[in-house]
């Protein structure tokens, strides 16, 4: 996660989040949309360490994971449920 940090986008994630949180706390409804570069942190957990190219690795990415626990939903996720699937069909690669 490092190299997460290291990227920006850790700082910009929290920075979105928390402007997102001043918004909810007025009563507006918050919407995040965009290509947050990388992955959902569900589909890097243990059931899927051994698929694809994970090489048995399990990563619980800090990007998109901090912005569930804001609660913020993954659209395609709630329309396509589980891990396991492809990710690359999601994201766009």
């Amino acid at each position: 996660m490092e190299l997460t940090a290291a990227s920006g986008r850790t700082g910009a994630t929290t920075t979105m989040l928390a402007d997102t949180a001043m918004e909810r706390s007025t009563g507006r409804l918050t919407l995040a949309a965009g290509d947050f570069n990388e992955p959902y942190h569900q589909d890097g957990d243990d059931r899927t360490e051994g698929q694809f190219d994970h090489h048995g690795a399990s990563v619980t990415w800090s990007t998109t994971k901090a912005i569930g626990d804001s609660g913020f939903l993954d659209s395609y996720r709630e329309a396509n449920p589980g891990p396991g699937r492809r990710t690359e069909l999601h994201l766009g690669q």
